[in-house]
């Protein structure tokens, strides 16, 4: 019997899910998110011991990946055990970013729940030296600073993984989803979607000239958002079929699939998935 191949994965579930189909072939040894390039390679850090870290009421992942975001500590993570492959996709870069100022000077984390907390709790806990911080959107961060961020990544990266041991996932945010009328809806406002996805695609751009001979895996046209997900209803949560599609991409990688090419898989899915969108409009009429 082959041994299960190893994965690490840096990117967010719309990664992680991939594997939930199968556990027969693959295992997911490193799961990193929350962590937006852009928020890496601070100049200072913020050490938050263990019982600090209690005080903030969060789930243990979630508290380990704010531990992340503080220490800086991904490529350590990522060093600590270099899978078969890395599977990185850009969701969290759809992130607002707060900059905190922290012993003199900015640091960045990514703005999400347990971020929020964190501030909150040290502050309460800090009232003569509480943080100061604002908000920072995606178009706050020019081309320049994205590049320079990318080419620091892939080459902390590179130090681990040849270029034909990483998978990209180019994954974007969805604009529709099927509901349980089988009606297509949207996922909020549109220009707002628009300008995330140009913002990922700018930054996927740079990511694939970093890394040429990285295997791509590209998220099939009329891709659609599912009422019924196990993470709930979002815009990045996809329908099952991207998940079935993308684990036979990983196949046809990981050579445990003989019987296409990722730009087959790739035509397939986006028939399959316009078929599908067809035949519910049909439905509606």
């Amino acid at each position: 019997m082959d041994s299960k191949i190893s994965i690490s994965i840096f990117g967010l579930c719309i990664s992680r899910d991939i594997f939930n189909l199968v556990q027969s072939r693959y295992n997911v040894v490193t799961n990193i998110q929350r962590n937006p390039i852009k928020c890496l390679f601070n100049d200072k850090k913020i050490e938050l011991d263990e019982d600090s870290l209690f005080e903030i009421h969060a789930s243990p992942w979630n508290l380990k990946m704010l531990k992340l975001n503080l220490n800086q500590d991904l490529f350590d993570i990522l060093s600590q055990q270099v899978t078969d492959y890395l599977i990185i996709d850009l969701y969290e870069e759809r992130l607002p970013i707060y900059e905190i100022l922290w012993q003199g000077d900015p640091i960045r984390i990514p703005k999400y729940a347990v971020t929020e907390k964190f501030i909150e709790w040290y502050n309460e806990n800090h009232r003569d030296n509480a943080l100061t911080y604002k908000v920072l959107n995606n178009n706050f961060f020019d081309e320049n600073f994205i590049c320079k961020n990318i080419k620091k990544t892939v080459t902390m990266i590179k130090k681990l993984y040849h270029e034909n041991q990483i998978i990209i996932n180019e994954a974007y945010l969805l604009k529709h989803y099927i509901d349980n009328s089988l009606s297509i809806k949207n996922f909020g406002e549109s220009n707002y979607i628009d300008k995330i996805n140009e913002h990922l695609s700018m930054m996927y751009k740079v990511l694939k000239n970093e890394l040429p001979d990285a295997y791509i895996i590209k998220m099939p046209e009329n891709t659609l958002g599912e009422i019924n997900h196990i993470w709930g209803l979002g815009n990045v949560h996809a329908h099952i079929s991207f998940y079935q599609y993308a684990l036979d991409c990983v196949d046809i990688i990981c050579k445990k699939n003989r019987l296409n090419t990722l730009e087959g898989a790739y035509l397939c899915q986006c028939r399959e998935n316009l078929f599908r969108k067809s035949m519910i409009e049909m439905i509606s009429r």
